[in-house]
C-alpha cells in the first residue's frame, strides 16, 4: 500500500528505452528491435493500491522509446508505448478524493 498526503510529485519522466537496430553489415529481412513502454511518470502501480489524499501529481511525462532501425532489407521496429503522466494502474482500481488528480479507468493523468 502506498499512501500519499499532502505531497507534490512532478517534475518526474517515465521513459521507454531505444530499440536495437539491426547492424549495417547484417543482411536479410529481419527486423529491428521494438521501443520500449513508458508509463506512469510519477508512480506505475502493479495490482497494488494506492492512496492519494490531499496531493498533487501534475507535470510529469511519459515517453515511449524510439524504434530500432533496420538495415540492408530489414524492417524498422515498432515505437513503444507511452501512457499516463501521472499514475499508472495496471491490474488495480484508481481511487482518489483530490480534485487535483482526476481518475480514469486504467491511469491518472499527470
Amino acid at each position: 500500500m502506498l499512501t500519499l498526503v499532502n505531497c507534490t510529485l512532478s517534475g518526474n519522466l517515465a521513459q521507454g528505452g531505444a530499440g536495437g537496430s539491426n547492424g549495417i553489415y547484417s543482411e536479410g529481412s529481419g527486423q529491428a528491435a521494438d521501443g520500449g513502454s513508458g508509463y506512469g511518470g510519477a508512480i506505475f502501480n502493479e495490482g497494488g493500491s494506492v492512496a492519494i489524499l490531499a496531493s498533487t501529481v501534475a507535470g510529469n511525462t511519459v515517453v515511449a522509446g524510439a524504434a530500432g532501425i533496420g538495415y540492408n532489407g530489414s524492417y524498422d521496429g515498432n515505437p513503444g508505448a507511452a501512457d499516463a503522466g501521472g499514475v499508472y494502474n495496471h491490474a488495480s482500481t484508481p481511487t482518489t478524493s483530490n480534485p487535483t488528480c482526476k481518475a480514469r479507468p486504467s491511469t491518472f493523468p499527470g
